[in-house]
């Protein structure tokens, strides 16, 4: 036998609904349709229904032929995306139903995620009374829901401030998180933090169902968390926390305060001191504290394979390439390197980062451009220069409305 031309088989009506973009889909359906009675008959245990218990298998290799054709003929591009998006509304009951399981077996677990729930529900129950914030003196539902009762002192306040205080001591890296209600200066519970945070990852005003912002805000809390309980356990232990310099790297180290006091002891504490002169460690003048020919100044961090010094900060430079950010652009390796050197002397070699340390957390003011810094309170600014009020968040003039910017 053999097959007409295709000019012959164009007109006919299979080809002509082959043409339709939907129908290798249509198919594709078809097929997942009986696959899915069979499985349902199967889970069921009616069998009786299906004679041969082989087309179960047929099925799946119908169904398997059918989407290699789609992919064949159409193209894999244009048919993934429809046998994808088929299979998703197939399975979303199953999906769904998955997913609440998963969630009832979490709220049965978590006592705290139960009692969320109930506050949540309880402030449609109760009648509308409303309350005026300790700190920002707004209206608010009088429903723990709504009001946070502090666990140290008994004050209330919004949930948004007690957010608001916990991000603003974070931003700051301030050492401790005592509670913004007067007089009391205690400790926050870390339980009131998360729950401010879960509040607003479930609000109006910021409200993300994937907890993306939600993730983002606890993970930087817990370093602040981590950092400020490692440096107290490490101050009464008389040791010092020392971070890696670069940006991108978060490994720490812990070292007795008395070597590093012994380092610093040995350093020029100011360019008039002719040990900071490079002709002051020619003749001798200057010599770093050296144990078993390496300098003691010199640390290697793991994490990112870093070679910088401990005291001022400063990228060694002696690994073949010019430090980054350095004057001298590479042009001589061994002047670029802190090796005999005192951290004064190396530091010239890097103005620009100099300045960006001196700076370092400062902003503009809008009105006259001279650099502020903050160290604590609210988000008002005014500038000591010019006399303007500005937002330290958005920069923006000053308005009540920016402390919760």
């Amino acid at each position: 036998h053999v097959p007409p031309p295709l000019s012959a088989r164009a007109g006919s009506p299979r080809a002509a609904m082959e043409r339709w973009p939907g129908w290798h889909v249509h198919v594709v359906e078809h097929h997942v349709a009986y696959l899915q009675l069979l499985c349902r008959a199967a889970w069921r245990g009616q069998w009786q229904a299906f004679p041969d218990p082989a087309q179960l298998q047929r099925a799946a290799e119908m169904m398997m032929a059918a989407f290699c054709c789609v992919m064949t003929m159409r193209g894999a591009a244009d048919a993934l995306t429809p046998v994808t998006l088929l299979g998703l509304r197939r399975l979303s009951p199953w999906l769904i139903a998955f997913s609440l399981c998963c969630y009832a077996w979490r709220l049965a677990r978590n006592r705290w995620l139960r009692q969320e729930w109930f506050e949540f529900l309880w402030q449609f129950c109760l009648p509308r009374k409303w309350t005026q914030c300790s700190i920002c003196a707004e209206q608010v539902h009088a429903t723990p829901w709504r009001l946070a009762k502090m666990p140290c002192c008994g004050g209330e306040l919004c949930w948004a401030c007690v957010r608001r205080h916990a991000a603003s001591v974070v931003d700051d890296a301030r050492p401790e998180m005592r509670c913004p209600l007067l007089p009391c200066r205690s400790c926050l519970p870390d339980v009131v933090v998360c729950a401010a945070l879960r509040r607003h990852q479930w609000s109006l005003e910021g409200l993300d169902p994937t907890g993306s912002r939600f993730r983002r805000k606890r993970r930087a809390y817990e370093k602040w968390a981590l950092t400020c309980g490692l440096a107290e356990s490490c101050s009464a232990r008389v040791e010092d926390v020392v971070h890696c310099p670069r940006e991108d790297c978060e490994h720490m180290w812990v070292l007795p305060r008395e070597r590093r006091a012994r380092k610093e002891a040995s350093e020029p504490s100011t360019r008039w001191n002719p040990q900071a002169w490079s002709l002051g460690r020619y003749v001798g003048l200057y010599s770093p504290v050296v144990e078993d020919g390496n300098d003691l100044r010199r640390i290697h961090c793991p994490a990112c394979d870093h070679h910088s010094c401990l005291l001022c900060g400063l990228p060694w430079g002696d690994g073949g390439e010019a430090p980054e950010g350095c004057a001298g652009g590479g042009q001589d390796l061994q002047a670029d390197s802190h090796d005999g050197k005192c951290c004064l002397e190396h530091r010239s070699r890097f103005p620009e980062r100099s300045h960006r340390t001196k700076w370092a957390g400062a902003k503009p003011c809008p009105g006259c451009g001279v650099r502020i810094i903050r160290s604590s309170g609210c988000n008002k600014m005014t500038c000591s220069q010019c006399g303007m009020h500005w937002c330290w968040v958005c920069l923006a003039d000053w308005e009540p409305a920016h402390y919760g910017c």
